[in-house]
Protein backbone atom coordinates (compact mmCIF):
# COMPACT_ATOMS: atom_id res chain seq x y z
CA UNK A 1 0.00 0.00 0.00
CA UNK A 2 2.81 2.45 0.81
CA UNK A 3 4.49 2.03 -2.56
CA UNK A 4 0.78 2.51 -4.39
CA UNK A 5 0.41 5.89 -2.41
CA UNK A 6 4.03 6.77 -2.58
CA UNK A 7 3.68 6.31 -6.93
CA UNK A 8 -0.36 8.05 -6.82
CA UNK A 9 1.86 10.96 -5.21
CA UNK A 10 4.18 11.64 -7.48
CA UNK A 11 1.63 11.60 -10.27
CA UNK A 12 -0.49 14.03 -7.77
CA UNK A 13 3.09 16.38 -8.05
CA UNK A 14 3.10 16.54 -11.70
CA UNK A 15 -0.59 16.58 -12.62
CA UNK A 16 -1.37 19.39 -9.76
CA UNK A 17 1.92 21.22 -10.59
CA UNK A 18 0.92 21.35 -14.36
CA UNK A 19 -2.53 22.59 -13.24
CA UNK A 20 -0.99 25.84 -10.93
CA UNK A 21 1.32 26.75 -13.71
CA UNK A 22 -1.38 26.70 -15.65
CA UNK A 23 -3.80 28.84 -13.51
CA UNK A 24 -1.32 31.05 -11.66
CA UNK A 25 0.82 32.29 -15.13
CA UNK A 26 0.25 35.93 -14.66
CA UNK A 27 1.89 35.95 -11.68
CA UNK A 28 5.44 35.74 -13.73
CA UNK A 29 4.30 38.95 -15.37
CA UNK A 30 4.03 40.56 -11.95
CA UNK A 31 5.91 41.83 -9.40
CA UNK A 32 8.20 39.08 -7.50
CA UNK A 33 6.11 38.91 -4.19
CA UNK A 34 3.47 37.55 -6.45
CA UNK A 35 5.63 35.16 -8.26
CA UNK A 36 6.99 34.21 -4.66
CA UNK A 37 3.32 33.45 -3.44
CA UNK A 38 2.38 30.74 -6.23
CA UNK A 39 5.54 28.77 -5.22
CA UNK A 40 4.24 28.88 -1.68
CA UNK A 41 0.80 28.14 -2.78
CA UNK A 42 2.28 25.63 -5.03
CA UNK A 43 4.25 24.09 -1.71
CA UNK A 44 1.28 24.26 0.72
CA UNK A 45 -0.80 21.96 -1.78
CA UNK A 46 2.00 19.63 -2.18
CA UNK A 47 2.38 19.50 1.72
CA UNK A 48 -1.47 18.96 1.61
CA UNK A 49 -1.74 15.85 -0.81
CA UNK A 50 1.54 14.90 0.94
CA UNK A 51 -0.44 14.13 4.30
CA UNK A 52 -3.50 13.11 2.44
CA UNK A 53 -2.41 10.65 -0.29
CA UNK A 54 0.84 9.05 1.83
CA UNK A 55 0.21 10.01 5.52
CA UNK A 56 2.99 11.87 5.49
CA UNK A 57 3.35 15.18 7.93
CA UNK A 58 5.75 17.40 9.37
CA UNK A 59 6.62 18.66 13.24
CA UNK A 60 8.57 21.28 14.47
CA UNK A 61 11.16 21.77 16.98
CA UNK A 62 12.42 25.95 17.85
CA UNK A 63 9.81 27.37 15.82
CA UNK A 64 10.84 30.24 18.28
CA UNK A 65 14.36 30.26 16.52
CA UNK A 66 12.86 30.62 13.08
CA UNK A 67 14.13 33.47 11.38
CA UNK A 68 11.19 36.12 10.27
CA UNK A 69 13.51 39.12 8.99
CA UNK A 70 16.63 39.23 6.52
CA UNK A 71 18.68 36.02 7.31
CA UNK A 72 20.76 33.75 6.39
CA UNK A 73 19.56 29.54 7.02
CA UNK A 74 21.93 26.39 6.16
CA UNK A 75 20.00 23.06 5.77
CA UNK A 76 20.93 19.20 5.70
CA UNK A 77 19.76 17.87 2.53
CA UNK A 78 18.52 14.66 1.98
CA UNK A 79 15.47 14.84 -0.03
CA UNK A 80 13.17 17.18 -2.44
CA UNK A 81 10.61 17.68 0.77
CA UNK A 82 13.20 20.30 2.49
CA UNK A 83 12.76 22.20 -0.13
CA UNK A 84 9.71 22.27 -0.28
CA UNK A 85 8.68 22.54 3.26
CA UNK A 86 11.46 25.86 3.62
CA UNK A 87 9.19 27.27 0.65
CA UNK A 88 6.61 27.96 3.87
CA UNK A 89 8.49 27.08 6.45
CA UNK A 90 9.67 31.07 6.59
CA UNK A 91 7.61 34.03 5.34
CA UNK A 92 10.16 35.10 2.29
CA UNK A 93 12.38 32.09 1.46
CA UNK A 94 15.83 32.98 -1.09
CA UNK A 95 16.91 29.51 -2.12
CA UNK A 96 20.15 29.44 -3.31
CA UNK A 97 19.96 26.49 -6.71
CA UNK A 98 22.29 25.26 -9.21
CA UNK A 99 21.98 27.61 -11.88
CA UNK A 100 20.66 24.81 -14.53
CA UNK A 101 17.55 24.81 -12.36
CA UNK A 102 16.68 28.06 -13.38
CA UNK A 103 16.13 26.83 -16.96
CA UNK A 104 13.75 24.11 -16.18
CA UNK A 105 10.54 24.79 -17.42
CA UNK A 106 7.58 25.91 -14.91
CA UNK A 107 10.08 25.25 -11.86
CA UNK A 108 12.94 27.44 -13.47
CA UNK A 109 10.30 29.99 -14.56
CA UNK A 110 8.76 30.78 -10.88
CA UNK A 111 12.38 30.21 -9.12
CA UNK A 112 13.36 33.59 -11.93
CA UNK A 113 10.84 35.73 -10.74
CA UNK A 114 10.82 34.38 -7.55
CA UNK A 115 14.56 36.14 -6.77
CA UNK A 116 15.86 32.85 -6.24
CA UNK A 117 19.80 32.81 -6.39
CA UNK A 118 21.15 30.41 -8.94
CA UNK A 119 25.34 29.46 -8.23
CA UNK A 120 27.13 27.63 -10.84
CA UNK A 121 28.28 24.93 -8.86
CA UNK A 122 32.01 24.75 -10.88
CA UNK A 123 32.06 28.35 -11.39
CA UNK A 124 34.94 28.92 -8.90
CA UNK A 125 35.89 32.92 -7.62
CA UNK A 126 33.29 34.34 -10.62
CA UNK A 127 30.61 32.43 -9.44
CA UNK A 128 30.92 33.06 -5.83
CA UNK A 129 30.92 37.35 -6.60
CA UNK A 130 27.67 36.61 -8.34
CA UNK A 131 26.32 34.57 -5.11
CA UNK A 132 27.35 37.30 -2.76
CA UNK A 133 25.69 40.52 -4.91
CA UNK A 134 22.09 38.58 -5.42
CA UNK A 135 22.28 37.43 -1.84
CA UNK A 136 23.07 41.14 -0.64
CA UNK A 137 20.05 42.23 -2.60
CA UNK A 138 17.94 39.28 -1.30
CA UNK A 139 19.06 40.65 2.23
CA UNK A 140 18.14 43.97 1.88
CA UNK A 141 14.30 43.22 0.55
CA UNK A 142 14.53 41.42 3.95
CA UNK A 143 14.60 37.95 2.12
CA UNK A 144 15.68 34.28 4.36
CA UNK A 145 18.33 33.40 2.24
CA UNK A 146 18.58 29.40 2.40
CA UNK A 147 21.58 26.88 1.33
CA UNK A 148 22.21 23.16 1.38
CA UNK A 149 25.99 23.56 2.55
CA UNK A 150 26.17 19.69 1.22
CA UNK A 151 25.52 20.46 -1.92
CA UNK A 152 23.32 17.47 -2.85
CA UNK A 153 21.60 15.11 -0.94
CA UNK A 154 22.93 12.68 1.68
CA UNK A 155 21.55 9.58 3.19
CA UNK A 156 20.63 9.86 6.77
CA UNK A 157 23.71 8.78 8.53
CA UNK A 158 25.95 9.60 6.07
CA UNK A 159 28.63 13.02 5.78
CA UNK A 160 30.11 14.65 2.76
CA UNK A 161 32.01 17.46 2.75
CA UNK A 162 30.68 21.16 2.69
CA UNK A 163 30.35 23.15 -0.55
CA UNK A 164 31.96 26.98 0.14
CA UNK A 165 28.81 28.78 -0.38
CA UNK A 166 27.32 29.04 2.89
CA UNK A 167 31.14 30.15 4.48
CA UNK A 168 30.97 33.10 1.63
CA UNK A 169 27.45 34.14 2.75
CA UNK A 170 28.62 34.18 6.31
CA UNK A 171 31.78 35.56 6.23
CA UNK A 172 31.23 38.15 3.39
CA UNK A 173 28.10 39.42 4.75
CA UNK A 174 28.56 39.64 8.50
CA UNK A 175 25.52 38.27 9.36
CA UNK A 176 24.55 35.23 11.23
CA UNK A 177 23.55 31.71 10.42
CA UNK A 178 20.74 29.60 11.67
CA UNK A 179 21.54 26.07 11.55
CA UNK A 180 18.57 23.88 10.21
CA UNK A 181 18.30 19.61 10.53
CA UNK A 182 15.77 17.23 9.65
CA UNK A 183 15.16 13.39 9.49
CA UNK A 184 13.13 13.64 5.70
CA UNK A 185 15.67 11.13 4.23
CA UNK A 186 14.37 8.29 6.36
CA UNK A 187 10.40 9.21 4.97
CA UNK A 188 10.87 10.89 1.36
CA UNK A 189 13.74 8.20 0.24
CA UNK A 190 15.92 8.99 -2.17
CA UNK A 191 16.33 7.87 -4.81
CA UNK A 192 12.90 6.76 -6.04
CA UNK A 193 9.58 7.09 -5.24
CA UNK A 194 8.92 5.70 -1.61
CA UNK A 195 7.17 8.16 0.96
CA UNK A 196 6.73 6.65 4.35
CA UNK A 197 3.98 7.72 6.64
CA UNK A 198 4.45 9.43 9.94
CA UNK A 199 5.94 12.98 10.73
CA UNK A 200 9.02 14.60 9.37
CA UNK A 201 10.43 16.84 12.01
CA UNK A 202 12.14 19.99 10.94
CA UNK A 203 14.49 21.44 13.71
CA UNK A 204 15.68 24.88 14.13
CA UNK A 205 18.76 25.16 16.17
CA UNK A 206 20.15 28.37 17.90
CA UNK A 207 22.14 31.10 15.32
CA UNK A 208 25.83 31.04 14.81
CA UNK A 209 26.84 34.68 15.56
CA UNK A 210 28.60 36.69 13.00
CA UNK A 211 32.54 37.40 13.50
CA UNK A 212 33.98 33.59 13.42
CA UNK A 213 36.81 32.94 10.92
CA UNK A 214 36.09 30.88 8.62
CA UNK A 215 37.44 27.47 9.74
CA UNK A 216 35.62 28.16 13.04
CA UNK A 217 32.29 28.66 11.09
CA UNK A 218 32.15 25.70 9.15
CA UNK A 219 32.93 23.52 11.89
CA UNK A 220 30.46 25.34 14.03
CA UNK A 221 27.77 24.99 11.63
CA UNK A 222 28.93 20.92 10.90
CA UNK A 223 28.97 20.27 14.58
CA UNK A 224 25.20 21.48 15.19
CA UNK A 225 23.86 20.05 12.26
CA UNK A 226 25.15 16.31 12.23
CA UNK A 227 24.40 16.33 16.24
CA UNK A 228 20.87 17.53 15.95
CA UNK A 229 20.67 14.95 12.97
CA UNK A 230 21.90 12.40 14.97
CA UNK A 231 19.27 13.62 17.78
CA UNK A 232 16.62 12.78 14.95
CA UNK A 233 18.06 9.46 13.51
CA UNK A 234 16.46 6.34 13.93
CA UNK A 235 18.81 4.80 16.96
CA UNK A 236 17.62 8.32 18.96
CA UNK A 237 13.93 8.85 17.79
CA UNK A 238 12.74 5.47 17.82
CA UNK A 239 10.50 3.61 14.97
CA UNK A 240 9.79 5.47 11.67
CA UNK A 241 6.07 7.48 12.91
CA UNK A 242 6.73 7.06 16.51
CA UNK A 243 7.18 10.68 17.42
CA UNK A 244 3.98 13.12 18.06
CA UNK A 245 5.25 14.49 21.10
CA UNK A 246 6.73 17.36 19.20
CA UNK A 247 3.92 20.21 18.86
CA UNK A 248 3.17 21.21 15.16
CA UNK A 249 4.89 23.63 13.32
CA UNK A 250 2.42 26.87 13.08
CA UNK A 251 3.47 28.21 9.43
CA UNK A 252 4.26 31.96 9.00
CA UNK A 253 0.52 33.77 7.62
CA UNK A 254 0.06 32.77 3.93
CA UNK A 255 0.57 35.74 1.46
CA UNK A 256 -1.78 37.87 0.50
CA UNK A 257 -3.69 36.69 -2.80
CA UNK A 258 -1.99 38.71 -6.02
Amino acid sequence: MTAFRSYLYAAYMVATTVLLAAVLWPTLLMRQRDALFAIQLWARTMLGGLKAICGLGWRTLGAERRPTGAALIASNHQSQWETIVLCVAVPRPAFVLKSELMRVPIIGWWAARAGMIPIERDGGATSLRGLISVAKQRLAEGRQIIIFPEGTRTAPGQTTDYKPGAAALYSLLKIACTPVAHDSGRYWRHPGFRREPGDIRLSFLPEIAPGLRRPAFEDALRHAIRQESANLSPAAAGPVGAHAAEAPLSAPTPPQAP
